[in-house]
């Protein structure tokens, strides 16, 4: 069985390639694109704070002075890391910037929300992120008390492939 690929005659092969090279290095649009906001690259520490008023109600806590400071009701104080990969990428070097940074991925606007789950209903809470941080903060007036819940950071407003930190849980005890 003869393996060769043959060329209409009067095709040269060596055009043919070149021809094709080169509308690759002129409109890459028509080379596979490798740029994505990547998915579980991000996880969430478990010493975060949840806070209702002046109070910390989240056992493993780090910095409960952060409580003192809130008068705002049930607030979630969190720190990421982020992988090795998403951290040396000068296009997501922080969790601000994956939320937020946009790439060539055909989305515009990219943000991020809390997305949370628990008593059988779905939460997308707003999420707050100082400029190249990887501590976040949300409000989470709207969840109902005495329940468990399974949360992660999603990248939600450029509509694309909508990646996710790890997930995260905590209960609202009082």
């Amino acid at each position: 069985m003869n393996n060769e690929f043959n060329f209409p005659l009067g095709v040269n092969v060596f055009f043919f390639i070149k021809l094709i090279s080169s509308l690759l290095l002129i409109s890459p649009s028509l080379a596979f694109s490798t740029t994505y906001r990547p998915n579980k690259q991000i996880g969430v520490l478990n010493n975060f704070c949840i806070c209702n008023k002046e109070i910390s109600i989240y056992n493993y806590c780090k910095n409960k002075r952060i409580c003192k400071f809130n008068n705002k009701g049930t607030v979630l104080f969190g720190e990421t890391i982020l992988s090795d990969d998403l951290q040396n990428n000068p296009d997501f070097g922080s969790l601000e910037k994956w939320c937020h940074q946009e790439i060539d991925d055909g989305g515009v606007s990219p943000s991020c929300i809390l997305k949370v789950e628990g008593a059988g209903k779905t939460y997308l809470l707003n999420v707050e992120i100082g400029k190249n941080s990887n501590r976040f903060k949300v409000d989470l007036n709207s969840l109902k008390k005495r329940t468990k819940y399974k949360a992660w950071i999603q990248e939600f407003g450029s509509n694309t492939n909508n990646p996710t930190s790890f997930p995260f849980y905590f209960t609202l005890k009082w």
